[in-house]
């Protein structure tokens, strides 16, 4: 009998999602000289507590919480507005509130449930 050749399944893209990228993407989201760690109140764009700040032009200080795909599973109702469906991008993408800073107003907006930060 001749040689079996084992056949390779035909590639498939992965069906995980990508974590959300930080603005300016990810050349600007690895560790800078110019990032630095969250201090307690600071919130990712997904409303979760941040773990690392990093500085942009565009948005000022942007919190990010470090976990794959969070974008796509924010806190709601959202911190700063208080919407209680997820932002979305023009394309369909899951969006940063348009109200986002690192750190919510004291009123409206609502604790993370991970308690507060």
């Amino acid at each position: 009998m001749g040689a079996h050749r084992r056949s390779r399944p035909a590639y498939r893209p992965s069906n995980r999602q990508p974590p959300h990228t930080p603005p300016g993407g990810w050349q600007t989201a690895r560790m800078t000289s110019q990032e630095r760690p969250a201090q307690p109140g600071d919130l990712c764009t997904c409303g979760r507590p941040a773990v690392t700040v990093i500085p942009t032009d565009q948005y000022g200080d942007v919190g990010y919480c470090g976990i794959e795909g969070a974008a796509f599973r924010p806190v709601l109702p959202c911190p700063w507005c208080g919407v209680s469906e997820m932002h979305e991008e023009p394309w369909g993408g899951p969006g940063r509130c348009p109200a986002y800073t690192l750190r919510p107003p004291a009123t409206g907006g609502t604790t993370p449930p991970d308690g507060p930060a």
